[in-house]
C-alpha cells in the first residue's frame, strides 16, 4: 500500500515545516508518529477494516527524512497479531508512505501463522 497524506500541523511544526529543518528530536518524533497513526488508521479502516490499530511505533536516524516504523494490528476474527513495516518519506508538507508484508502471530500461542 502507498500512500500520501498531509500530517496535522502540529506534527509540521515540530519537524521544523519540512525538508529545509527537520530536527529528529523524541518530541518530533512523537508528533510526527501520532499524525502518521490517524493516517495509518483511517487508510487501513477503508482497506483491512477488521484489522484494529493497536501501536504505531517510529524511528529516524537524525536529520533524516525517512521514518522506519512497525504498526500493530489485532484481527479478533482470525485470533491473529499482524505487524506491518512502515516506510514513511517527508516531503515538504507532506509524506508518503509504505508498507512492507505483514507479518503475523497467533494471539493464544505467539507461534507465526499464515497472513
Amino acid at each position: 500500500m502507498r500512500t500520501t497524506i498531509t500530517l496535522m500541523a502540529a506534527a509540521l511544526i515540530a519537524l521544523g515545516g519540512g525538508e529545509a529543518a527537520v530536527a529528529v528530536t523524541p518530541s518530533a518524533t512523537a508528533a510526527f508518529t501520532a499524525g502518521l497513526k490517524l493516517e495509518v488508521k483511517k487508510q487501513f479502516k477503508k482497506q483491512a477494516p477488521a484489522l484494529v490499530l493497536r501501536t504505531l511505533t517510529c524511528t529516524a536516524a537524525k536529520g533524516a527524512l525517512v521514518y522506519h516504523c512497525h504498526a500493530h494490528f489485532t484481527d479478533a476474527s482470525a485470533k491473529a497479531k499482524i505487524v506491518y513495516g512502515i516506510t514513511a518519506s517527508l516531503h515538504g508538507s507532506s509524506v508518503t508512505f509504505s508498507t512492507s508484508e505483514p507479518s503475523c502471530t497467533a494471539v493464544s500461542t505467539g507461534a507465526p501463522i499464515r497472513c
